[in-house]
């Protein structure tokens, strides 16, 4: 509020005095940080006319002697203060260097930051030292405290006037108690109303109002945070995203410290919370990417393969979907002989675990040699080595049509071990063919919003089920029913004893079709063991590590 003059007094003294409103505003926790500068009614507040006031009286007193009309039109003289309300200055004596003429009612609007409140810059903590009377104890207090002197002092001519030229005093009490004011850096024990005047002056003079982000920038802010986490979280592992969310905090408050000092009130919480936001979101999503995968793939695939395919799951999957990708991979066929008449001999409760004894056993054998199944057809497996992830290079395809008659051979010497079981079990013995093609395939995910399958498509997965076929055709005495293309031959004849078994139209193929036959390989030589050389009777009962190749 203002204390209006009386009107006998502003009749005869108008033009003379300046209204200013010395309504101060507290925030709901009772700390004072801003100030209205425009006060009730349209007067301004305190410190806006205080500094009008004084920016006459300076222009007046230096015209004085060249301009002795005192009735000449008012201009006010203002500039930014070089030193600030607390410099080692006297605090509430603000020395200024005045250099730019104005009008004075154009003061109030350049002074005005903006239209509502402003944000009051506190300096830091007000103290109150020992009552300075000289020179030589203003030179002795800290550096930065706020210099108050007497009144009583001063006006019993105890305190050195020359310290007042050309300043701004503020006249207030300072007793504990009368007129209290808390700042944000004395909330337990506030201190006194007349220090949020000289706070305002001395931003006012500086131009140094702390400085928030309007809302639209606010929230334009954490937009891009929330964006450019989400993107970047996407990338990073658990305890990488964990360590993301614990060091942005810190990361941030420290910012905000720096843009304080520099003037400017940073939101800190809201930032933070839309980091954890994004990190959970991410996880989320991730987690249900993951399920949707791993439903997809965890019967057909080992967990090692399992976990390739997740770590590669940017290049593969689309919208919870795998997307279609062109591969180059083995496609290995295997059908049992005989499997009608064998149905037939069995009951419903027989068939089954028969049948599935055969599938798990052979399952395995795929899997721990990185395949994938990628279908069962009846008493058929359709596996490939090879996908989902594309290969890059013909070393990589390699290596996959090499784990396929890896898997093929240990396959043969586990039906050997399966075969004793079912006969210790009273059923009958099992007796495959396994047909092998490398070529280009079309995998992706196939059916309904109700039910979805990975599958693969191609004329590579028809060569090897025809050559599965063929290898009927075999002689009984032939070691490995097995039959593989020219193409796989020409990846893996350094590694197994292949030989051409015989050319031949496939159903359905314009093109002859070399097929090749694994054949025994004799004893090997000193020299081939010390080439780390084994032979086909080793393969079947050595366990490779991975995708590790024979030869």
């Amino acid at each position: 509020d203002y204390v209006d003059v009386a009107p006998t007094i502003a009749s005869s003294a108008e033009g003379f005095f300046l209204r200013g409103d010395n309504g101060t505003h507290t925030d709901e926790d009772g700390v004072s940080r801003q100030m209205h500068l425009q006060g009730q009614e349209g007067v301004p507040s305190l410190g806006v006319a205080t500094l009008q006031v004084y920016a006459d009286s300076l222009l007046n007193t230096t015209s004085a002697t060249s301009v002795p009309n005192h009735r000449r039109p008012h201009r006010s003289v203002f500039d930014r203060s070089p030193a600030s309300f607390f410099d080692s200055q006297p605090a509430s004596l603000i020395s200024n260097q005045w250099v730019e003429s104005i009008q004075p009612e154009a003061l109030i609007q350049d002074l005005l930051p903006s239209s509502g409140p402003v944000w009051i810059r506190w300096p830091g903590e007000v103290s109150y030292p020992s009552i300075a009377k000289s020179t030589d104890q203003l030179s002795q207090q800290s550096p930065g405290a706020l210099q108050v002197y007497s009144y009583a002092d001063v006006v019993n001519g105890l305190v050195d006037t020359s310290h007042f030229q050309n300043k701004i005093v503020l006249v207030g009490p300072t007793l504990t108690g009368v007129d209290t004011l808390r700042t944000p850096f004395q909330t337990a024990e506030p201190t006194s109303g007349v220090y949020v005047y000289a706070a305002t002056i001395s931003n006012l003079l500086d131009q140094s109002f702390l400085r928030r982000p309007t809302q639209q920038q606010s929230l334009l802010l954490l937009c891009l945070l929330a964006m450019i986490s989400t993107h970047l979280l996407r990338k990073q592992d658990v305890f990488q995203r964990l360590a993301v969310v614990a060091g942005f905090p810190i990361l941030w408050t420290a910012l905000a410290y720096v843009g304080f000092v520099m003037g400017w009130w940073l939101p800190i919480a809201a930032p933070v919370v839309t980091i954890v936001m994004s990190a959970l979101a991410v996880q989320i999503q991730e987690q249900q990417e993951k399920q949707q995968l791993m439903a997809l793939l965890s019967m057909n695939v080992s967990a090692g393969t399992a976990a390739l395919i997740w770590r590669h799951k940017g290049q593969i999957l689309d919208r919870g979907e795998l997307s279609a990708q062109n591969l180059t991979a083995t496609v290995l066929f295997m059908d049992i002989r005989g499997f009608t008449g064998i149905a037939e001999t069995l009951s419903g409760q027989q068939l089954l675990p028969w049948l599935n004894q055969y599938f798990e056993t052979m399952t395995d054998c795929i899997m721990e040699h990185g395949g994938m199944v990628d279908k069962y057809i009846g008493d058929a497996i359709m596996a490939v080595f090879g996908a989902p992830i594309p290969r890059t290079g013909p070393e990589e395809v390699r290596a996959d049509a090499i784990a396929a008659l890896q898997a093929a051979v240990e396959m043969h010497g586990r039906l050997n071990r399966l075969n004793h079981q079912l006969t210790v079990q009273n059923l009958p013995t099992i007796k495959f063919g396994i047909g092998i093609h490398t070529g280009p395939l079309v995998g992706g995910t196939v059916g309904n919003r109700h039910r979805l399958n990975y599958s693969l498509f191609g004329d590579t997965v028809n060569v090897a089920a025809r050559l599965e076929s063929m290898t009927k055709s075999l002689p009984t005495a032939a070691p490995f029913s097995v039959l593989v293309s020219e193409r796989t031959y020409q990846h893996t004849k350094d590694h197994f004893p292949l030989e051409l078994f015989r050319r031949a139209k496939l159903a359905g193929r314009k093109e002859t079709t070399a097929a090749y036959s694994m054949m025994p390989q004799p004893e090997p030589s000193v020299d081939k063991l010390n080439a780390n050389e084994i032979s086909l009777d080793e393969a079947i009962t050595h366990k490779p590590q991975g995708r590790l190749s024979f030869g």
